[in-house]
């Protein structure tokens, strides 16, 4: 492990420089230390030595800045405004930390355990396959494995992508993928589903019947506000998070139940191996739009 002693903003901001020289996609930094220790000093180090000139401020407030440019771009996020573990997990965490750039975070030792590699991480998958074991015991083995595909958080999706496909792998399982958003527990048959998307994006879905009608698609957030405005005014909308920007919003996740149920369907049309995630930004599109319609929706 390194030590680095600096005695001056400037040596502080020159240790950022050489931190940058390490770092790469899915680096995280955890910064931790009082008022005025030089966290966000750090993190202009950082930026400059990645060759992006931007000006970096704390985000005490907006929680998170994002800078693109240089070689990586830099999501800066500062916890000391969050209240909870639930305001943490609505600013989909995972798609940052996993993502295409380097996260810092600014007080993260008061969410240690949503840091990568942190005490007590979320990434433990171990009650997963203990519930999964007692699942066995009480109803046998499975006949059917299906794993939602998104969209939603890409990191999210993969890894539980992969757990199904190790499943699959030592049970010899039937395995089937299916869109997430079209297994939301609602009485009504159709509705709309949106998203953050997060760098200023969101992603709109229609779906009826459990079948996708519509997207989804990538929108600005003008472009959300104009489809929404077009919908049918009885027409739910649905979203994993609070987007209060866009009015009545409805959040509700998927439901593995319904997923389950919807593995049954003979009606729909799934996904076979290999699968993969519904990721809708470039360059890591993995299913065009033509391709999802005719791949997904029966």
């Amino acid at each position: 492990m390194a030590t680095f002693i600096s005695n001056s903003p400037a040596e502080t901001e020159q240790i950022g420089r050489q931190l940058a020289k390490e770092v790469r996609a899915g680096s995280v930094l955890a910064l931790q230390g009082e008022l005025g220790s030089g966290k966000t000093q750090l993190t202009k180090g950082v930026l400059a030595g990645l060759g992006n000139a931007t000006e970096v401020t704390s985000p005490t407030f907006t929680i998170i800045h994002e800078y693109s440019g240089g070689r990586l771009p830099v999501y800066h996020f500062d916890f000391f405004r969050l209240e909870d573990h639930k305001s943490a997990a609505q600013l989909g965490l995972d798609d940052y930390f996993f993502g295409d750039g380097v996260s810092i975070v600014e007080w993260a030792d008061r969410f240690p355990d949503l840091i990568p590699g942190g005490p007590n991480n979320r990434k433990n998958s171990g009650p997963f396959f203990e519930n999964l074991l007692a699942m066995r015991r009480q109803f046998g083995p499975a006949d059917t494995i299906i794993v939602g595909l998104g969209p939603g958080s890409y990191a999210g999706i993969r890894i539980a992508i992969s757990a199904a496909i190790g499943l699959q792998a030592s049970s010899h399982t039937r395995l089937l993928g299916y869109p997430s958003i079209c297994a939301i527990e609602i009485d009504a048959e159709d509705y709309c589903v949106i998203g953050d998307a997060r760098r200023q994006s969101f992603f709109f879905a229609c779906v009826g019947a459990n079948k996708l009608l519509e997207g989804p698609i990538l929108v600005a957030e003008n472009e959300l506000r104009e489809k929404l405005a077009r919908l049918d005014r009885d027409m739910p909308i649905f979203a994993s998070e609070a987007l209060p920007q866009f009015g009545p919003v409805i959040v509700r996740c998927p439901s593995a139940s319904v997923l389950a149920r919807l593995a049954r369907d003979s009606n729909l049309s799934f996904a076979s191996p290999p699968l993969e995630p519904m990721y809708l930004r470039e360059p890591y599109v993995t299913m065009p739009g033509s391709t999802l319609k005719s791949k997904l929706v029966s």
